[in-house]
């Protein structure tokens, strides 16, 4: 790349209460999820009160030293720009999860049960354990407890969709940068990501 790796920093994980209290306290797995709507100080949360939303501004200074470079002298640029969400915890700010309605989410055949195909070994189920790690669904996970509930399920798949949305947003900025930056049509984006989780498919596969 163009210049050296920048990380966005450590930001807080956790608004909800009483999630934010214990990653004060030096929980880091306070809770699968967090729907922020106003820090410690009582201030609006924003995209950039997490990690991902620093990590486009960072971006976007970049990309804005970058472009005029390149309008300037024709210099080429090599940008790439790290996302964290979807992965766990699912955290993001409240209007993204407003942009849902739980009660759309359907999770009325969820059991807590792996439905495999009959004859089918269990260890080749997806370990679903990840988000029973969290203080709040389960703590350490165990043979009896490696499921969320169901209303755990209703608030996980919310929250995930919350994620993508937020990240979403995030690489939009980027790109209308890209136009208001004037580079857009001399510059290739290529976009990719390791996701695609089981958000209780066939039974409850998780992860």
């Amino acid at each position: 790349w163009t210049d050296g790796s920048e990380w966005p920093g450590s930001p807080k994980k956790y608004y909800e209460s009483p999630s934010a209290a214990m990653e004060d306290a030096g929980n880091n797995q306070a809770d699968a999820t967090d729907c922020g709507e106003f820090q410690r100080d009582g201030s609006p949360v924003t995209d950039y009160s997490y990690a991902d939303g620093i990590s486009a501004s960072n971006a976007l200074y970049r990309l804005s030293l970058y472009s005029a470079a390149y309008r300037t002298n024709a210099t080429p640029f090599f940008l790439a720009v790290g996302f964290y969400k979807p992965h766990l915890p699912f955290n993001s700010p409240k209007k993204y999860w407003d942009l849902y309605d739980a009660n759309d989410i359907d999770v009325s055949a969820y059991d807590g049960l792996k439905h495999l195909p009959v004859g089918t070994l269990p260890f080749t189920a997806p370990g679903s354990t990840e988000p029973c790690s969290y203080s709040n669904i389960g703590g350490v996970p165990s043979p009896t407890n490696d499921v969320p509930t169901q209303a755990q399920a209703r608030r996980l798949i919310h929250a995930y969709l919350a994620c993508v949305s937020y990240v979403d947003a995030q690489v939009g900025k980027l790109l209308n940068a890209l136009e208001t930056n004037e580079v857009a049509t001399n510059t290739i984006v290529v976009f990719w990501g390791d996701h695609g989780w089981h958000l209780a498919d066939h039974g409850a596969f998780w992860a």
